[in-house]
């Protein structure tokens, strides 16, 4: 699902396989689906290509929360239990081999690094939460 609800698991077929591998009965992950340019930078215009064109294309989806987990809401938990939760979640099923990847976060002074980096970062985002249960 988009963050506009849209339902994207046909566009995004591989990465919807790739979480169905998952050993769990149900979840919630939220995360990003990118496309890597040849500089290994994330391309919107490659991603809007293959979303427009249904073109087959490398996609990788950076998971950054996790939100439920077999029959548990789990956002309330702080934000970091949920992101080694979710590290533990993607590791011990070998997710990266699947282009499903941990997002990386960093700690303390996130305004500072924002606004220094500011002008560095996109300023799109395709968000996809993808929901499932076996």
């Amino acid at each position: 699902m988009s963050r506009n609800a849209n339902d994207w698991t046909k566009k995004f077929k591989s990465i919807a396989e790739s979480i169905s591998r998952l050993d769990v009965n149900s979840a919630i992950l939220d995360g990003e689906v990118i496309v890597l340019g040849q500089d290994g930078r994330s391309d919107f215009q490659a991603l809007q290509h293959v979303l427009a064109k249904d073109v087959e294309r490398s996609l990788h989806y950076y998971v950054f929360d996790i939100l439920y987990l077999n029959g548990y809401d789990v956002q309330s938990l702080p934000l970091i239990e949920r992101k080694n939760l979710l590290r533990t979640l993607l590791d011990q099923n070998n997710m990266s081999e699947y282009s499903v990847l941990y997002s990386q976060h960093i700690e303390g002074k996130g305004k500072c690094f924002f606004k220094k980096h500011l002008h560095e970062l996109p300023l799109w985002r395709v968000y996809i939460l993808f929901c499932f249960q076996k």
